[in-house]
């Protein structure tokens, strides 16, 4: 379904549940038409800042590394203002007093409930990668 059409469908119940990040809720008013909120971390919006190789090797070394700092300090200043703005979005949606917002929810369980999943896709994906899915938390 269209995110567009989205908002009406849980209106008027043809849909019972959606799933996206803190900030689409706010902004599209979800929380009007939705009872419930788990904060369950499974997704993380990112920017990427890439670069052609071939330019970026025949740059000088002093530019390069002049580029990469710039590149983590911009990275670590853009986590900062989505958790901060994540955190004012979350309040307010605390204080609409629309929400139940489930903060901690039981995520063990989940796991342990797509076990199978793990299992289906260890040797394709490997087993390193399927560790650190379920140590993240």
């Amino acid at each position: 379904m269209p995110f567009s059409e989205l908002y009406m469908a849980s209106q008027h119940g043809v849909v019972d549940g959606q799933e996206g990040p803190v900030f689409a809720i706010k902004s599209s008013k979800m929380y009007e038409v939705q009872d419930y909120m788990v904060l369950d971390g499974h997704t993380y919006t990112s920017m990427l800042l890439i670069m052609n190789p071939k330019k970026f090797d025949k740059l000088p070394a002093d530019i390069q590394e002049s580029l990469m700092e710039a590149a983590k300090e911009a990275g670590d200043y853009e986590r900062k203002l989505i958790r901060d703005k994540e955190k004012e979005e979350i309040k307010f949606l605390e204080e609409t007093g629309e929400l139940k917002i489930e903060k901690n929810p039981d995520k063990d369980a989940w796991r342990k409930s797509v076990q199978s999943v793990y299992d289906e896709y260890g040797e394709e994906f490997g087993e390193d990668l399927i560790q650190k899915i379920i140590e993240t938390k």
